[in-house]
């Protein structure tokens, strides 16, 4: 069985032992790893902040990409968080509390 060459000339494991060559110190991890969708959308709400009722965010390619907007959206309502879309990402503010949207016209008075 003959191991296909990169555009450098270099199979994947020639390409690595150069790398490896080059920076010593550095480890690389070169398995790829897989999460399933379960746990990827529990991540978002399990971390540290999310618990102090602090705020994450995500990509909406992220989400479509690992789950889907219906499902990350109907996980975030049954905790009771808000999110918000702002761009290509949403926000959630992990926090059951009622939100307050401070207005610029407030600040002035």
């Amino acid at each position: 069985m003959r191991k296909e060459n990169n555009k450098n000339g270099h199979n994947n494991s020639e390409q690595l032992d150069i790398i490896y060559e080059k920076f010593p110190k550095h480890r690389f991890n070169t398995r790829r790893r897989t999460i399933t969708s379960e746990k990827w959308v529990e991540q978002i709400f399990n971390t540290k902040t999310a618990k102090e009722g602090g705020v994450a965010r995500r990509k909406l390619s992220s989400i479509d990409k690992f789950a889907s907007q219906a499902w990350v959206l109907d996980e975030a309502t049954k905790r009771g968080f808000y999110v918000i879309q702002v761009k290509q990402q949403w926000v959630f503010i992990c926090n059951e509390r009622k939100l307050h949207i401070v207005e610029p016209t407030a600040l002035a008075a």
